[in-house]
């Protein structure tokens, strides 16, 4: 699996033992003599040392366990106790009464109530109430020792004091043996505004900063929009991490909002000095294509370097997908007389919202995938806006490659005719870029035969009836408002290979 290639190299960068385990020997298709070989080819791991277990039938799992208690690299009990007390935070939730209670692995030093700490990234201090142990409820106990995971209960009121991921540590200064954790860096941003402003605001916030709290890998900052209002922007690890929660926020919190439009994030070059002194900058980071109103002067988006592994007979239908996806081909090596790697090079916005789905599709579900950012590359884009009934929707802005750009407004006017419900009068969908409508679509509305009752031989009458009708539903369409389904902000942006 590509996965299993990013994490053991990522491992192995950080000077970590990796214990080799070839799981699912039960299987009637296993071959794990054959994996073996592979994994000596392609990670230099010695075959003898790979464990094969079962974890589903328990076969072999004692081996793992003594493999852990010999090979394992174990901190010094008595090195780890004369250095500072300090520890991570693997966990946190906030207590009604108690405020925010973390759970926490033991990095060095002993942790006991009444001790002083501070965290890494920004030097609060905070004073211990309570340590305990998990087993598995909590605890109490007098310290937590070097190795142990517990609970830890501190003054921290507000839930964005502490993330997961932050290091604690005794004494006025830092030790040089404890580093803090970067959190993971996000992919796919979005914005997230009240339908209403007043308490619905203070309830999403509540709602997002509880959330936040126990995900670390959203990020999540204030901003305003011109059209929207004050409102959050959040950075998501993929457009499923986005979905889930906002689901969460709906149902959970009964959170009442509006999400925009799901994107990368670009650089763009700021034409006019003008511009400039408002951005603070030559070049600016965006999150929101519709931030920027026809102000650039030139773009850069984040590409990535993909890695596939394919069997043999599914490998031109991937190169032809990614191709589809502006890839460009690296490298292709054989792994053995099935298994093909092939390295791409990617702009990340073709990849994380439903290549994944489509490679599945095309390698009928056993193609693999990973990718890393590489850095930013020129880009010729160009600016979608949507407008309904002639009104702009500002969520549904997006930036599109130039090339392809009459496409995509094509696949973007289509797909929102499928997803808008029908009204009672006509929607006019129209898709703009470079100042001009390069495509549309219609959501037909309800019909009623209001002709139905009337004789066949009175007209004026009918003629009468129809031409009241159609200035009813002319009058709907200038004073109705057009619901977009939330699900219709990410089903826009997928597409056919």
């Amino acid at each position: 699996m590509a996965q299993t290639l990013a994490t053991f190299h990522m491992a192995t960068s950080r000077g970590l033992k990796v214990i080799p385990v070839l799981n699912k020997i039960d299987l009637p298709t296993a071959d794990p003599p054959k994996v073996k070989q592979q994994l000596k080819l392609l990670l230099g791991i010695n075959p003898n040392d790979v464990l094969s277990v079962s974890a589903k039938r328990g076969t072999n799992i004692e081996d793992i366990i003594a493999t852990l208690i010999l090979d394992g690299k174990c901190p010094s009990v008595d090195d780890s106790m004369q250095s500072p007390a300090h520890f991570v935070v693997l966990d946190s939730e906030h207590r009604p009464f108690r405020g925010v209670v973390v759970t926490v692995l033991t990095l060095g030093g002993n942790i006991s109530p009444g001790m002083d700490l501070r965290i890494v990234r920004n030097g609060r201090a905070y004073k211990v109430r309570e340590v305990g142990i998990l087993s598995p409820d909590e605890r109490s106990c007098e310290a937590l020792y070097p190795g142990q995971v517990g609970f830890v209960s501190m003054d921290i009121r507000t839930p964005s004091e502490v993330v997961t991921g932050d290091v604690f540590y005794s004494g006025s200064k830092q030790s040089p043996t404890v580093n803090y954790i970067e959190p993971p860096k996000p992919v796919v941003y979005a914005g997230i505004y009240p339908v209403t402003h007043g308490p619905e605001h203070k309830l999403l916030r509540d709602a997002l900063e509880k959330l936040c709290l126990n995900d670390p890998s959203v990020e999540c900052t204030s901003e305003k929009h011109p059209a929207l209002g004050a409102g959050w922007r959040l950075g998501f690890m993929g457009l499923l991490h986005m979905d889930v929660f906002r689901q969460r926020l709906e149902e959970e919190y009964g959170a009442n909002l509006i999400l925009t439009c799901p994107s990368v994030s670009y650089r763009v070059r700021l034409k006019g000095k003008k511009n400039i002194q408002k951005y603070g900058g030559e070049w600016v980071t965006i999150h929101d294509a519709s931030m920027l109103d026809n102000c650039a002067e030139e773009y850069e988006e984040m590409h990535v370097q993909g890695s596939i592994i394919v069997p043999e007979p599914y490998l031109s239908p991937t190169l032809k997908l990614c191709l589809s996806r502006r890839g460009k081909l690296l490298s292709q090596d054989c792994l053995d007389e099935t298994l093909v790697h092939i390295s791409m090079d990617f702009p990340l916005s073709e990849v994380i919202v439903d290549f994944h789905d489509q490679l599945k599709t095309v390698s009928s579900g056993f193609a693999s995938f990973e990718f890393a950012e590489t850095g930013w590359q020129p880009a010729d884009l160009t600016k979608l806006s949507v407008q309904l009934n002639g009104k702009v929707v500002e969520e549904l802005t997006q930036l599109v490659p130039k090339a392809s750009f009459i496409a995509r407004a094509r696949h973007l006017a289509d797909a929102l005719a499928k997803q808008i419900p029908r009204q009672q009068f006509l929607i006019k969908i129209q898709v703009l870029a470079q100042n001009r409508s390069v495509a549309r679509a219609d959501v037909k509305p309800y019909r009623k035969d209001v002709t139905a009752k009337l004789h066949a031989a009175d007209p004026s009458r009918r003629n009468k009836l129809l031409q009241r009708q159609s200035e009813g539903k002319k009058r709907l369409r200038m004073i109705g408002n057009i619901t977009v389904p939330q699900e219709a902000f990410i089903n826009v942006l997928k597409r056919v290979p």
